[in-house]
């Protein structure tokens, strides 16, 4: 069994996937879905490190930021589209003041995911 420390506890990492996972849904259903981005990350970060008892953090930090406007130049998608899915929570991204930032790696949600 996989256990990590939650504020000094432990805590079985599948536990913790599920509670994680309650909180994103409880999040939608009360309309705050857009906050839930890094409960995901926290909830698969879980999951991979019960299933196999290590975690590579580099993974799933997510690498560089870039601009929406440099994201879009790379992977063929207009600028409008892009922010309304970074609006929406489709691709991870998050305002630094007017401008939008993009995790580099980044890939765009397919048409079913739209």
């Amino acid at each position: 069994m996989a256990s990590v420390m939650l504020f000094g506890v432990p805590m079985d990492a599948l536990e913790l996937a599920d509670l994680v996972d309650a909180e994103m849904v409880r999040r939608q259903l009360s309309g705050r879905g857009r906050q839930t981005v890094d409960l995901d990350l926290i909830s698969r970060r879980a999951r991979e490190f019960a299933a196999t008892g290590e975690s590579d953090p580099g993974r799933w930090s997510g690498g560089a930021w870039v601009t929406l406007t440099e994201w879009c130049s790379t992977c063929g998608v207009p600028v409008r589209t892009a922010r309304d899915w970074a609006a929406a929570s489709k691709i991870r991204a998050r305002r630094s003041g007017r401008t939008w930032l993009v995790v580099a790696d980044e890939i765009p949600p397919t048409r079913k995911e739209r």
